[in-house]
């Protein structure tokens, strides 16, 4: 009887033999030579059948469908709670507000391969247009730039928007991420955009700083890939933080409200201090500045207390406002029900929202971050004196003359004939008793 392929077994095998076999199947190995093979025959048999019914097992597994249900992800502790719901980033699939705002179809994951990031031969800043809310005509545009090398990002309204506003961006930001060598600027087509750019151009070259323009041929996006693909997560992002304050105040932001433009300028904001890239293995803004970011924060729109910069001396320091997100100086900004507040430190004494403070916000982004048109004041140049002119000595005898009471319809009166004078020539127009006088003048002369 075959035990296994190197061991093969009988009534009259040696004792070490049997029990070498009743150690491999785990059975007892004491007694004499015939029960131990009996033992090992039944166990044997034993074991064909197991394997019987368990190959009968999987064959009927392999027939039938396979039922998978959709997983829930495992919950989080509640300061990892906390600390997501300040900032929504990365994306948790426990966060409901993620998940309802960020959710993808499935689909396979895909990383994106550093070395090919960092084959392109000079930094690389690729922008585009972001549309920073929706349901309105006159909706404010931002230009959205992004640092290809670092993945920083950043979102600047335009107000209004032409080439010397675009252009403007696009220099802060350059300035902003600190690329003093050559580099390369991409994006869309698009007039504007492209003038802004060249706008750009001059004013780093007036600098001594060469930029490099590329744009995107006609219905194609590869130069400008990257800057589509951010304005997707900016969005995303700015929906989770819409949906989360509205959740907080139990009330529904209406389209166009200048709070979804806040939480636009905030996402992009966030995305550079928080989210780890997948590749770099590091934030957007550690990868530019060498240290990660260590400033306190609030939750989007909750309630908090700001340090007020104008504040008297005799009067509360701080004020109340909801939380509006930070600018490029770390400076945080509130509303306090009337403007925006610049405040260098925040205060929280609690879970507060206010429905009111939040839906009474009317201050724009572009009202304090966008970029306005400069115009030049035109020098007033004085006009030349007239020349003098030469005074005609007869026209102004004739004008004396009608300022003195003539009137067309009225004769001239001419002296009597005694004192050498015409007769009376009658009433006529001007011409007519002008050159009647002239010629009874000559007569006189002549003796006439």
């Amino acid at each position: 009887m075959t035990v296994r392929d190197d061991l093969v077994v009988t009534p009259t095998s040696p004792i070490k033999l049997l029990r070498d076999a009743c150690r491999w199947l785990s059975i007892s190995q004491t007694g004499s030579k015939q029960r131990m093979f009996s033992r090992i025959q039944r166990a044997r048999e034993l074991a064909i059948k197991r394997s019987m019914v368990e190959a009968a097992q999987e064959q009927f597994r392999q027939n039938m469908p396979e039922v998978k249900a959709v997983p829930i992800p495992p919950q989080p502790s509640a300061k990892d709670t906390a600390d997501h719901m300040l900032i929504h980033a990365p994306f948790k699939p426990w966060c409901e507000f993620c998940v309802m705002s960020r959710s993808r179809a499935n689909q396979h994951p895909h990383t994106s391969d550093p070395v090919q990031d960092a084959q392109r031969e000079h930094p690389t800043v690729q922008c585009d247009y972001f549309f920073m809310e929706a349901g309105k005509e006159d909706a404010v545009v931002a230009l959205l730039m992004v640092d290809v090398w670092s993945r920083y990002v950043s979102v600047m309204p335009l107000k209004p928007r032409n080439a010397q506003t675009v252009g403007n961006a696009l220099v802060k930001f350059l300035s902003e991420v600190g690329r003093v060598e050559k580099t390369e600027l991409a994006g869309d087509n698009e007039p504007v955009l492209a003038a802004g750019m060249r706008f750009c151009q001059k004013t780093r070259a007036a600098l001594g700083l060469q930029i490099i323009l590329t744009w995107n041929r006609t219905y194609e996006k590869t130069r400008a890939s990257v800057a589509e693909r951010f304005v997707q997560t900016v969005r995303g992002l700015q929906k989770t933080l819409i949906s989360h304050l509205e959740s907080a105040i139990q009330a529904t932001i209406p389209a166009g409200h200048p709070m979804c433009q806040w939480a636009a300028m905030h996402s992009a904001w966030i995305y550079d201090r928080f989210h780890i890239h997948s590749s770099l293995r590091t934030t957007p803004y550690q990868s530019l500045f060498g240290r990660p970011y260590s400033g306190k924060i609030a939750c989007f729109g909750q309630t908090i207390f700001g340090l007020d910069p104008k504040a008297d001396k005799y009067r509360p320091a701080c004020i109340r406002g909801a939380w509006l997100g930070k600018d490029a100086a770390d400076m945080g900004l509130i509303f306090d029900g009337q403007i925006v507040i610049s405040t260098k430190a925040v205060r929280r004494i609690g879970e507060e929202w206010d429905a009111t403070l939040v839906l009474g916000v009317d201050t724009i982004t572009s009202q304090v971050f966008g970029l306005r048109q400069v115009r030049h004041k035109q020098t007033a140049i004085p006009l030349r004196t007239p020349a003098p002119q030469t005074i005609d000595e007869d026209a102004e005898a004739v004008r004396g003359y009608v300022s003195d009471g003539y009137s067309p319809s009225e004769g001239i009166d001419a002296p009597d004939n005694a004192s050498g004078g015409c007769a009376d020539l009658g009433g006529g127009w001007l011409g007519e008793s002008f050159f009647s006088s002239i010629s009874c003048a000559v007569t006189n002369s002549d003796g006439v």
